[in-house]
């Protein structure tokens, strides 16, 4: 196999942009699949609280132990999934701006393409931890809507 420097600069472009398309399409996939599965968070917390503090208010009883701790539950995970849209703000702003700053200093001659590249390869790089607060507020959603089922079966 022929190693990238090693091509023709008609070669080179070729593959570059072949590379490029792709590294696109793959970390549009990666960014659509994580807005969908925070905006399903979001939106399943939400239709949770609405419907326990519906069921708070038609129960005849002062405070019911089981609804409140779903509410908390999924009001918990309503707070998880706004951390991690606040560092998803962050994190995408940081990275854009180090592809520009870095452009900048490029056609500038400043840097060379390579460490262009690894500037932006180092500002891409992900925690995990966003990840962690992913999982435990769909463990909090899950948690609720056991509660929540528990309580309707249990009122019937």
């Amino acid at each position: 196999m022929t190693k990238f420097n090693e091509l023709q600069p008609e070669q080179q472009f070729f593959t570059f942009s072949r590379i490029d398309e792709q590294s696109k399409r793959a970390s549009s996939e990666a960014l659509s699949s994580i807005d969908a599965g925070i905006n399903y968070l979001f939106l399943t917390h939400a239709g949770g609280a609405v419907a326990i503090l519906s069921f708070l208010g038609n129960t005849e009883t002062d405070r019911p132990t089981g609804p409140l701790i779903a509410l908390a539950l999924f009001s918990v995970g309503l707070i998880l999934v706004g951390i991690i849209k606040a560092f998803r703000v962050h994190f995408f702003g940081r990275r854009s701006r180090a592809w520009i700053d870095g452009a900048d200093l490029y056609y500038r001659n400043k840097i060379d393409l390579e460490e262009l590249n690894r500037r932006y390869a180092e500002a891409s790089r992900e925690p995990r931890w966003p990840y962690v607060v992913g999982y435990l507020s769909f463990a909090c959603l899950i948690l609720g809507a056991i509660i929540g089922f528990l309580l309707l079966t249990c009122a019937a």
